[in-house]
């Protein structure tokens, strides 16, 4: 019996996954230009690598029910890829399952089966922005050190700690 079960998407525009849970936490990324060009397959991928960063806490030690919209994903993660790109993000996927102690069990689903996370991978964050370095560093020499970054996310986070939306790898606390 799987103790988490969780659902993910990848869209054009970014990825998206949640833990059904009370709360549902969620863990967003947008993908930036490079990253969207991508197959569906590799944001699929992606996407997965993304969530086991940000949900660590709440997966260590679980095993997990995973449900996706992409058949190609499904069976990746369960016996690789002749690719080398998908094959890499598979092994990937498997040590971090290994090092946080989580057991995936992943299993194709119907798009229409999947409409939270396929509605949550087409949010655009379009207030994803920060201050320049420069400006953070003479900020922080003279008010500083600062220990947490409110309001960032993973690509612009100033410092280790910080406040984000949505879960997501390194983020300290998520205000959903």
């Amino acid at each position: 019996m799987p103790s988490r079960i969780v659902y993910s998407e990848a869209s054009a525009v970014s990825c998206a996954v949640f833990i059904s849970m009370n709360d549902k936490p969620v863990s967003h990324e947008n993908w930036d230009a490079i990253e969207m060009k991508q197959s569906s397959t590799w944001r699929e991928l992606m996407c997965v690598r993304h969530a086991l960063q940000g949900f660590t806490h709440f997966l260590r030690g679980k095993c997990i029910k995973w449900y996706t919209d992409n058949k190609g994903v499904a069976t990746i993660v369960k016996s690789g890829s002749n690719k080398v790109h998908l094959h890499k993000l598979a092994m990937e996927i498997f040590a971090l399952s290994k090092e946080h102690d989580i057991a995936i069990d992943m299993e194709w689903i119907a798009r229409s089966d999947n409409e939270v996370a396929d509605y949550l991978s087409k949010i655009v964050d379009f207030d994803d922005w920060g201050v320049k370095h420069s400006y953070f560093q003479s900020v922080n020499s003279i008010w500083g050190p600062f220990t947490v970054d409110c309001f960032a996310n993973s690509v612009n986070a100033k410092v280790p700690r910080f406040y984000s939306l949505f879960f997501q790898r390194g983020v300290w606390v998520s205000m959903r």
